[in-house]
């Protein structure tokens, strides 16, 4: 009999699909699940009698100092301390080495000086142990402009909090930022148990919050004309020429017939190749297929190098003619290996140089070096049934605490808060980075407009609102850009035009135009429970009250 652990781990072969769905489980059965098989077609029936699996535990993290501790949370207090300037402000605040004109300032207010590495103040009552009310750092800057008010951001404080408070998150970084106002709250530990405190510069695995950040890098390339949107992608990647296409969703792997056309660059942008994660069609020969020959992460073996993936992939017939339907995971994993053959160089290192270094997201890569694995949290995927948590990545040996076979950008960054920060101030921004040009404003707007027609987004527009019950409203924004969701209509608190997209292992990064609002929400719990999901929707009711205008 295996144990619920071990089949939550096989469940999680399954699991990278459409992202609302991330990682949710719905019981229908657990004499069933107990005794499911462990491989096969047998296993992906098996499992579908007993449980809904969906959700991805692929992820990311990054690496920074220790950051000065202080809860300064009054205007008063900022403005007194404007006359620093921005670069100075943010010396001051975080604790950098001071510059000529800080150490007066700073000898001035002994009850603000930097967090020794490993310190912990007043680790009081049960609760300041959980959620380091104490320990939290809430960084307040106004450089101009309008941000958030100072009720709406306790409220913030006091939700996350409560999140934290109940157990079921061991910890969290959260950022939100707005004009030239910055608010970052850490709560919780590193695992559920305690440890050391979340903060600041904690690195997390972003799973499919690496999406958004990794399609930049074949933006980078059209913006050079080194790609066109239209062009055949054969002479890059041939094991995809002269594809066959499935009859059916649900047909044998030799019931084929002929694609009308090529495969495109423009395709694979949009994630309309042909080929990708359908949780409508778990138990089929093709998803079957996908899932035995490694091609998606959360296998129990690990995804192989890029020209051996390819070699899989070209094995497979696609699902869907190209261009026809918008499908999830695998293009973004195919933009990653395009790159690499375009430009002769690994997609990390192309990455590195084109976007991480000339943003400052020096702590974003493909895992985490071993200096800094104390960093890096465990990953949780607690028991579906029991709730009790279950480690599905440990920092030490872990996946991410040595270089991947393959570089995914579907799911497989780290990163910090502060580095998302930057990336999507940047495309808030045009693609201009402190006056430096990243990328070019129409490649932004490609990316963050929406791209799919209706009837390319009829499949996903249907199944977000149709499943509501079992992804808690999640994946209802509507359009896809590139590599990211957009908000082509208001469900919720967020208005039309927003984009990003959220990762199952609890990871969410947006940016609203509208109102030049930037929001990140960090944490390492996957989506077999509901918890990290009631925790984003929260986070981003939180945000938009806290407007003030």
């Amino acid at each position: 009999m295996r144990g619920a652990k071990d089949l939550f781990f096989e469940a999680n072969a399954q699991v990278e699909m459409h992202r609302w769905f991330s990682g949710r489980v719905v019981l229908l059965g657990d004499a069933g699940y107990r005794a499911a098989p462990a491989s096969g077609r047998g296993a992906s029936q098996a499992l579908i009698g007993t449980y809904i699996v969906a959700g991805e535990l692929a992820a990311g993290g990054g690496h920074a100092r220790a950051f000065a501790a202080y809860e300064r949370e009054t205007r008063g207090f900022v403005a007194e301390h404007q006359h620093l300037g921005r670069e100075g402000a943010d010396q001051f605040f975080l604790g950098a080495p001071p510059q000529e004109g800080l150490d007066r300032t700073t000898a001035a207010r002994p009850d603000v000086r930097p967090i020794r590495e490993g310190e912990r103040t007043n680790a009081g009552s049960e609760r300041n142990r959980r959620t380091n009310h104490d320990d939290k750092e809430t960084r307040i800057m106004v450089i101009g402009g309008n941000g958030f008010s100072e009720q709406g951001l306790r409220r913030l404080r006091e939700v996350l909090a409560r999140h934290v408070d109940s157990g079921k998150i061991p910890g969290l970084v959260a950022l939100v930022s707005r004009g030239g106002q910055t608010h970052v709250e850490t709560l919780g530990t590193m695992r559920h148990d305690g440890g050391a405190p979340m903060r600041r510069d904690t690195i997390f695995r972003m799973a499919s919050t690496s999406k958004p950040v990794s399609i930049a890098a074949a933006m980078v390339l059209l913006d050079e004309c080194r790609l066109r949107l239209d062009d055949v992608v054969d002479p890059w990647l041939p094991e995809l020429s002269g594809r066959q296409v499935l009859k059916s969703i649900d047909a044998e792997l030799d019931a084929i017939v002929p694609a009308r056309r090529p495969i495109t660059v423009r395709d694979v942008l949009t994630s309309t190749f042909g080929l990708g994660m359908d949780m409508t069609a778990l138990g089929t020969p093709i998803l079957n297929a996908i899932f035995e020959r490694g091609l998606t992460p959360n296998l129990p073996t690990e995804v192989p190098e890029q020209d051996e993936w390819m070699r899989r992939l070209g094995e497979l017939p696609l699902m869907h003619q190209p261009g026809e339907q918008w499908q999830y995971q695998i293009s973004s994993d195919l933009v990653g290996v395009l790159v690499s053959r375009v430009t002769g160089q690994s997609f990390e290192d192309f990455l590195r140089e084109r976007i991480f270094e000339p943003l400052g997201m020096k702590d974003t890569g493909f895992h985490v070096p071993a200096g800094q694995i104390d960093r890096l949290p465990t990953l949780y995927a607690p028991d579906p049934v029991t709730g009790e948590f279950l480690a599905w990545d440990e920092p030490e040996g872990g996946r991410w605490s040595k270089p991947p076979a393959f570089q995914g950008g579907g799911g497989g960054l780290v990163s910090t808060a502060d580095d998302y920060h930057a990336y999507f101030r940047m495309l808030l921004n045009g693609g201009v980075h402190e006056g430096r040009r990243i990328l070019s404003r129409p490649a932004v707007e490609l990316m963050t407009t929406n791209r799919l027609t209706p009837e390319q987004n009829a499949a996903r527009t249907a199944l977000a609102r149709n499943a509501v019950h079992i992804s808690f409203g999640q994946g209802q924004q509507g359009g896809w850009g590139l590599g990211m969701a957009v908000r082509t209509y208001r469900g919720d608190y967020a208005p039309i035009g927003q984009f990003g997209w959220d990762g199952g292992s609890g990871t969410s990064a947006y940016a609203d135009p509208a109102n030049q609002l930037t929001g990140i929400l960090l944490c390492q719990l996957g989506y077999s429970v509901p918890d990290p999901a009631h925790l984003m929707s929260d986070f981003w009711t939180t945000v938009y009250q806290a407007l003030e205008d």
